[in-house]
């Protein structure tokens, strides 16, 4: 197989992601990815129920996660460090929806500092979501998600489906 210059893979992968909104056609590729990394079994286990829910909603999109993996790793000083789980997607939704729709009622519904926290990322120019989730409650954190999720898609929905 003859491989690709860098260039044209850049300026292909341009036209997929394109911006802060992802197309339908960079759903179907992060679709595709993701049955790709569960066949090989490199996704978290434990994530798996809920990334498979998630990604059934035709505007958002995983690129990674991570379960956590016990709640805390011991530093190189000896004291204990707090690690994370979390959820990077990419929405369908314009910024101000995702942020508005998605992001702003998981801090509402999970007010403290320990309990979530929200990074924003680019890749390649593109807008990528990071939620961090308490190793302690990351599945009720994510099942909240998934009912947010119901509650867009059942609004975006035309009145007559409703």
């Amino acid at each position: 197989m003859i491989e690709r210059p860098v260039v044209d893979v850049i300026v292909e992968l341009r036209d997929v992601f394109s911006g802060n909104v992802m197309t339908p056609a960079e759903k179907r590729l992060r679709v595709k990815q993701l049955r790709e990394e569960l066949s090989y079994k490199q996704i978290d286990r434990e994530m798996i129920p809920y990334l498979v829910r998630i990604n059934r909603f035709p505007f958002i999109a995983t690129t990674q996660s991570c379960c956590g993996h016990g709640g805390h790793r011991e530093l190189r000083s000896g004291r204990k460090a707090r690690t994370w789980a979390y959820l990077d997607f990419r929405s369908g939704l314009t910024p101000a929806e995702t942020i508005d729709w998605i992001l702003r009622p998981l801090c509402d519904k999970f007010p403290e500092e320990n309990e979530i926290r929200m990074d924003l990322a680019l890749e390649c120019g593109s807008l990528r979501y990071v939620v961090w989730l308490s190793n302690d409650i990351w599945r009720a954190q994510l099942e909240y998600l998934i009912c947010l999720l119901s509650g867009i898609a059942l609004s975006r929905r035309p009145e007559k489906e409703r």
